[in-house]
This record gives C-alpha cells, structure tokens and sequence, in this order.
C-alpha cells in the first residue's frame, strides 16, 4: 500500500472517506497511512514538526489555573492521546470551543503535554528541574497529567526522572511521595526509598528543602504506620520532632506575613527560570 500511494491519493482517500467515516476513524486512517508513507526522517516530517512549533498554525489554546494560553494543534493532540481525542472530537463541550480548561495543572505542565505530543521530547521542561523539592513536586505533576491523559510514554519519562532525582538527592524521596497520588509507580518507588534509606531521606536538608519536613500530616502518618521502614524507634521520634519544628516554624512565619504571596510566587518562578 505505502509504494502505490502519494501525497495527492492520501488526500483523495481522506476526502472520499469523510461523508462515511467518524471523526476519530479519520484519524486513524490518516495517521496509519502516514506511518506508512513517509520515513522518520523525511523532509515532509521535519517541515511538519517545525510548523506544529509555528503558533500561527495552532487551532485551539489550553489554559491551567494560572491562565497562561499555551497554543496548540487539536489534531496532533488527538493523535497523541485517546483521552484528548474523545475530549476534542467526542460529545464533550471541547470538541467546538477553542480554549480548552485544564485547571489542574498550570502552563508549565500544560507546555510539556504539548511538547511531548508534537516532539516526543520535553526539552523544555528539562529547564525547570533542579535538585529541589518544588522541581521534585512539578515533577510529580506532569506524572499526573501524563498518566489522566493516557500517554504511556511520557508518564514512564517522568517517572524514570524522578527515581533519578531522588537516587541523587535522597531527601527528595519525601518530597515526591507526598506529592504522588498512593499506589502509582512513582509513589511507590520514592516510598521505597524511603522504607530502605530513612536515614539519608528523611532528615531535613537545607539544601534541597526536602526530607521529612516535606510530608504532609497524612503522608507522615502513613510512613510511621509502615512497618517496612528500617529504621529504629529513637531516629523516627526524633524526626517527629524534626518534623514538629518545621511545622510551628512555618506556622509563625505565616503569622508575621513574612513572605507576601506576590513574593513567594516571584521566588517558584524564579526557581524554575
């Protein structure tokens, strides 16, 4: 099939396809005949890459909870992903508005999604990682949003990178498990980190701002009920102590307004410039 088609003929085959055939039926055809027709390396892939980079060739905008448009093509993320595909060309409102809500997630998480759709890469995103527990937790929030949206590929990338922070930065563990939504892979790998190292994870570090000052009180409970914790009775009291501390240094902080939200908000955009 691949030798006797063209360009025109998969054209013709598009347009004598269209009264019969469902939105999402047409995608499949065009994208397997695609696959068929043109190499990974052919000039016609590389010129569409670079117009999908193109905002003047974008058809539909997504907006986070921080209202930053991030343009986008709806056929390629309809492409990419079955949940996006049912979203854009199904019975939801989606399918006839051009801005689509995802509140959720902010534009930086929504900038990597459309990324990974166009490119298979989230080179950009790679920018806002550093050995912190706000880059250990954004981390976590595109594991999220890859794995609602169903692309596979992406949540294992991620995931893979934040088992690589936290083999790097131990203390980070913490941050990611309270982070992560319980019993996804990648809560379970910063849980079980922290179940064989306690010692190197849970411990505050300035460095990092991670550790066990990093867990929630529900997440805190959840470790000190895990009986596959190595780790003896005097460490882990001493670190509710640690983690006690913490709380009631934030607390007073909080009290004396001693960083204004503007403020706070200006130093995370600034730790991920």
């Amino acid at each position: 099939l691949g030798s006797c088609l063209t360009v025109p003929s998969l054209e013709l085959l598009y347009s004598s396809c269209t009264p019969f055939l469902s939105k999402n039926n047409k995608l499949n055809i065009v994208d397997r005949t695609i696959r068929m027709l043109l190499p990974p390396d052919s000039p016609v892939i590389q010129d569409l890459l670079e117009a999908l980079q193109d905002e003047e060739m974008t058809d539909v905008v997504l907006e986070g909870h921080d209202q930053v448009p991030v343009p986008a093509c709806r056929f390629v993320l309809a492409a990419r992903s079955s949940v996006l595909r049912r979203m854009l060309y199904g019975n939801f409102k989606e399918s006839t508005s051009s801005k689509i809500l995802l509140h959720e997630y902010d534009s930086v998480i929504l900038e990597a999604i459309v990324e990974w759709c166009c490119r298979n890469e989230i080179s950009k995103f790679r920018l806002y990682i550093h050995r912190t527990a706000v880059s250990a937790r954004r981390l976590v929030q595109l594991y999220k949003a890859a794995d609602y949206l169903a692309l596979v590929g992406l949540a294992k990338m991620v995931a893979q990178m934040a088992h690589n922070l936290t083999t790097r930065f131990p203390p980070l563990a913490c941050a990611v498990y309270d982070e992560a939504d319980l019993h996804t892979k990648i809560s379970q790998d910063a849980l079980e980190m922290i179940e064989k190292r306690p010692y190197v994870t849970l411990p505050p570090d300035s460095d990092t701002e991670g550790g066990i000052a990093c867990l929630t009180e529900h997440k805190l409970i959840s470790i000190y009920e895990d009986s596959n914790v190595q780790a003896g009775e005097l460490f882990l009291f001493q670190m509710l102590k640690e983690w006690l501390q913490c709380r009631n240094e934030d607390h007073d902080s909080t009290s004396r307004g001693a960083v204004p939200d503007g403020e706070e908000g200006e130093r995370q955009h600034n730790d991920f410039a």
